[in-house]
């Protein structure tokens, strides 16, 4: 719905449908209600099935100056062009110039949040919120204006946002708002409008308070306020130290890490002061508080698990309880109560008990339990909850800093046992800390506090294995050996300089998440693996080239098998992709018509056979990439074959040239060798010197849609417009529609060929139309054509025009000479086919044909609304042109004269679309012809019996050939009453055969021109 036309239309109308209502008056819900669920401040979509609903809602004017409307908006679905909505505000008054849209979902499914002010009927300043509703918009929205305030802003805050956000300053004071929401199937809540009942400005009267407080992982202190501050508050640590602080963004405060000699691992305050929002509502003495660590505290992998008890089970010796056992690999002295012990979900600060002081020198162990009265007096002990028991299967366990660092973390399972039943513990029994199954294994007996392990073995170097994208914005590294899950290291580049951390979420895997340059090298640095998790090794040049994920333009469709040849038994029908770029794709995610493959980088010119089953007429390839953006997208067409011939042996079609257009059928070819899955060789190159032509308009509710002699590139202003029901044969990019039609306008070719055209609105011809060329000739592989001819100046349209192929045809039996309403340049022949693409260099429109093959009489007639009115008939069989078979396939018949039956054959080749191959000169003048024979049947079996049924006699015939030229005189052999008759052998005066071609039969009376009519000599035979 194009909002920017209607707007002032529709308030009007909400006006006289009182809105509002006396003052006080709750307001109501309008539009298409039937659709919506309702409620007394919200609307929310509960349709049956596809289709489109709107739903309209005013509130009251406001009582005082000001204004603050607030309403939330939701839409489920991912944007698209078929899944989308659009939201108005505006004013109520009628006269009202000024109103504002938001609209997710007007293209694509990656379409931002797009916000517009209109006034005046032209579009004012824009935002656009990108990327972030991809998936779909749940947002809050505000339109605030301050008392006597003469422009308002709306502001925006998404599902999850502590505070509203500025998107644009504007004028008009709205108090309406309508959603309009289209959509593919049923749905439920999908769609959703919520409004504030009331809309009267309220002054902000609360100071801002703190949202959340948390301490970055290099110490920064981050503070998150509940609103916009006026400006950045002043911090203080304990003892009146000032904090150095800056805002990250307009609600969120930063301070640097606090000095030295604070309590380690105690929460610290932070004292703000200065803290106030925008309307200057302060707060005195806010605190945040923050927790700060020594550099001297465990790294990840000084402290690590080394033994676990999880299903103590009693057997002879061993205690009745659950444990696990951790040991300080480190060469420095660890405090047990900076830690944390996490089960699961759960976490239990660990306690050391008396007489242990909780100081674990290097190489020291000691137990951390729920029940410690059963553990010999001389292992060190630590209390910990462990939720009352550990999960005999396998579970979960981390071991963290008090400030959340974790230094080992594990999942244990209950194969790691290895059979042996409970009453075992199980034990690392080789040197890491990354919970690798293969270095732990049952202990028995049970050996808290005295540790099992194997000397540490040599240290592998550390490689890359393999280095790629997962998602746009995401990657992932591979190594030859496990990476220590505690390990922060970080992905860097030299050109911009600029560094990333990794974060390992597998064995011997790291990813990282944000924007990486395609081409390397990179540095890998601060790696720690599970052999030596204490030890950072040193860093890592990786030289390979990253692979990129496709761009538009990178990818595109080389060849499609809607049904592969008998010759290839088992292959299923498939599109082949190709990377044209100069760089390795990473195809991960890339998907044709929603189809995946499980092909990971393509290199430049490799292709990517995906097995998809298509429709084998027609149907659309779209290529998209892992975040569903369009990268290709086109219509196809088993009529890109050459002939129908190829197209019903179900061999491919073959893309010629790459650099050539998609969606052009000249830029296809059949393939001769069946098929080429995964193979992909060019053909000639693409040459088009040939600027596109307008053929053809077509009549449509929104305007004129203009029909191009090729595909073109989108033009300026102008918007595609959906032929998928005009023909199984139509190519997108061909129809465009422009709003404002009496611009002049221009369109280029892929070749880059441009056309400037008029774009006055069209003038249309009331002349009469007539067949002007058939073709479809039994056996011959070439493409049927019917060809017309509109007769007058300017455009002639389509309406009403049928055709029918039966000798006596009956309501039923008239097929429209298009599924759309045309219309052609008056005076030029336009052909019609069911391929267009099979016949070029003229002016060719799809349309599906009846049946032409056999001997048929085609007539073309007019519809009036209440009856028939035939206006041209062809019989259209081989005899009425070539008694004697001397034809060759492929020859189609053609008029070349306007008279009733002035057909001949095409000699020289069909020309649908085109000017005809033969022309005859009239021998008589129009004044001559005042009486025109009641029956004239050129050839019979016996040939040349001419036999002309009249009202006087006919004293002489005389043959004239194309040019206006008599070859040949002769006296009547025979009259008999009106009926006169006369044999002519096919020569010319000097017995000489007459040239193929039409020529005229001329009778004469008293040396007067009676009577014409054209015939047609056929070629002799060999």
């Amino acid at each position: 719905m194009e909002w920017k036309a209607i707007g002032r239309l529709v308030q009007a109308a909400w006006w006289g449908a009182h809105a509002f209502g006396a003052s006080g008056q709750i307001p109501f819900w309008q539009g298409d209600t039937t659709q919506w669920h309702c409620t007394a401040t919200a609307a929310t979509l509960n349709a049956p099935e596809a289709g489109s609903a709107s739903i309209r809602r005013c509130l009251d004017p406001p009582t005082g100056s000001g204004l603050d409307l607030r309403w939330r908006w939701e839409q489920h679905l991912a944007g698209s062009s078929a899944n989308r909505s659009a939201l108005t505000a505006y004013a109520l008054e009628p006269d009202s110039t000024a109103w504002l849209t938001l609209e997710l979902g007007a293209v694509g499914a990656d379409d931002p949040l797009e916000a517009t002010h209109w006034q005046n009927e032209v579009a004012g300043s824009t935002s656009l919120v990108p990327g972030q509703f991809a998936q779909g918009l749940d947002a809050e929205f505000r339109w605030l204006v301050l008392p006597d305030a003469a422009h308002g802003m709306l502001y925006i805050r998404p599902d999850g946002e502590p505070f509203f956000s500025p998107l644009l300053v504007v004028e008009g004071m709205p108090r309406c708002l309508a959603l309009s929401a289209e959509f593919t199937a049923s749905h439920t809540q999908d769609f959703r409008l919520e409004v504030v009942p009331e809309c009267t400005y309220e002054p902000d009267t609360l100071a801002p308070f703190i949202v959340q407080a948390e301490v970055l992982a290099d110490g920064r202190c981050r503070v998150q306020f509940s609103e916009v501050l006026g400006g950045t508050p002043v911090g203080f640590w304990p003892g009146e130290v000032g904090a150095l602080c800056a805002m990250e963004s307009p609600g969120c405060l930063e301070c640097l890490p606090p000095p030295t000699g604070l309590p380690a691992g105690l929460p610290v305050p932070l004292r703000l002061e200065g803290v106030q929002d925008t309307s200057g509502n302060a707060v005195e003495g806010l605190a945040a508080m923050a927790l700060w660590l020594p550099d001297d505290l465990a790294r990840p992998g000084d402290l690590a698990f080394t033994e676990i008890m999880a299903d103590p089970t009693p057997s002879a010796g061993l205690p009745e309880t659950e444990w696990v056992e951790i040991t300080n690999f480190s060469t420095t002295i660890q405090h047990v109560d900076h830690l944390i012990l996490r089960e699961g979900s759960t976490l239990s600060p660990l306690v050391p008990l008396p007489p242990w002081d909780g100081v674990l020198e290097p190489g020291g162990r000691f137990v951390a339990s729920s029940d410690t009265t059963r553990i010999a007096p001389s292992v060190r002990q630590a209390h910990a909850p462990l939720c009352g028991a550990l999960t005999d299967s396998g579970e979960r366990l981390s071991l963290l800093r008090s400030d959340g660092l974790t230094l080992d973390d594990l999942t244990y399972a209950r194969s790691w046992w290895q059979g042996v039943g409970g009453g075992h513990s199980v034990a690392l029994q080789q040197r890491g800390a990354c919970g690798i199954a293969s270095h732990w294994g049952p202990s028995s007996p049970a050996s808290p506090g005295t540790g099992n392990e194997a000397p540490q073995p040599d240290a592998l170097p550390l490689r890359v294995q393999a280095f790629r994208p997962l998602t746009p914005g995401q990657g992932a590294i591979a190594f030859n050996q496990p990476i220590a899950p505690q390990a922060l290291g970080a992905l860097s580049w030299r050109h911009p300089p600029e560094a990333i951390p990794l974060v390992p979420t597998a064995d011997a895997v790291a990813t990282w998440s944000g924007a990486v340059p395609r081409s390397g090298p990179y540095v890998l640095s601060d790696l720690r693996t599970c052999d030596a998790p204490w030890d950072s090794l040193p860093p890592l040049l990786v030289l390979d080239s990253l692979a990129a994920f496709p761009e538009p333009g990178d990818l595109t469709t080389t060849e499609i098998a809607v049904r592969p040849p008998p010759s290839w038994p088992g292959m299923p029908a498939f599109v082949e992709w190709t990377n044209r770029s100069t760089q390795a794709i990473e195809a991960a995610g890339v998907r044709v018509n929603g189809v995946s493959t499980s092909v990971r980088r393509v290199e430049p010119g490799s292709s990517v056979v995906v097995a998809i089953d298509l429709p084998n007429t027609e149907g659309r390839i779209t290529l998209t990439d892992a975040d569903g953006r369009v990268l290709e997208s086109f219509r196809y067409t088993n009529c890109w074959h050459a002939q129908r011939n190829e197209e019903d042996e179900g061999m491919s079609l073959e893309r010629r040239d790459l650099n050539g257009p998609v969606s052009d059928g000249r830029n296809w070819e059949t393939c001769q060798q069946g098929c080429t899955p995964g193979w992909f060789e060019a053909g000639p190159d693409w040459v088009d010197d040939e600027p596109p032509a307008l053929q053809a308009i077509v009549e449509r509710e929104e305007g004129v849609v203009r029909w191009f002699s090729e595909p073109v590139a989108a033009p300026e202003s102008a918007m595609e417009v959906d032929v998928e029901d005009w023909g199984s044969g139509v190519e997108s990019g061909r129809a465009w529609w422009w709003p404002d039609a009496a611009v002049p306008f221009a369109v280029e070719d892929a070749a880059g060929n441009r056309s400037d055209f008029e774009g006055a609105s069209p003038l249309y011809s009331e002349g009469t139309w007539r067949l002007n060329e058939c073709f479809g000739w039994v056996g011959s592989a070439d493409e049927p054509f019917l060809e017309t001819v509109a007769v007058g100046e300017g455009w002639a349209r389509s309406d009403g025009m049928h055709w029918s192929t039966d000798d006596a045809p009956g309501p039923s039996d008239w097929v429209a000479l298009g599924t759309v309403q045309w219309a052609v340049p008056a005076g030029q022949p336009v052909a019609w086919a069911r391929c267009p693409q099979r016949h070029v260099g003229g002016i060719v429109l799809p349309t599906e044909l009846p049946s032409l093959h056999g001997d048929r009489r085609v007539s073309l007639a007019q519809w009036s609304g209440m009856e028939w009115h035939i206006v041209d008939t062809v019989w259209s069989a081989r005899e009425r042109f070539d008694p004697l078979d001397r034809l060759m396939e492929g020859t189609s018949w053609e008029r070349f004269h306007p008279d009733p039956g002035a057909w001949a054959p095409s000699i020289w080749g069909p020309t649908p679309g085109r000017t005809n191959g033969r022309t005859a000169h009239d021998p008589a003048g129009p004044n001559d012809l005042r009486i025109a024979p009641q029956t004239c049947i050129p050839f019979d079996a016996t040939w040349g019996q001419i036999r002309i049924e009249g009202h006087r006699q006919v004293d002489e015939f005389c043959i004239f050939d194309s040019s206006g030229n008599c070859i040949r005189r002769t006296e009547t052999v025979s009259s008999t009453g009106s009926v006169t008759t006369w044999f002519w052998d096919g020569t010319r005066g000097d017995g000489m055969p007459a040239a193929p071609g039409p020529h005229w039969v001329v009778a004469l009376s008293e040396g007067q021109i009676w009577g014409r009519h054209p015939i047609a000599v056929a070629p002799q035979r060999d």
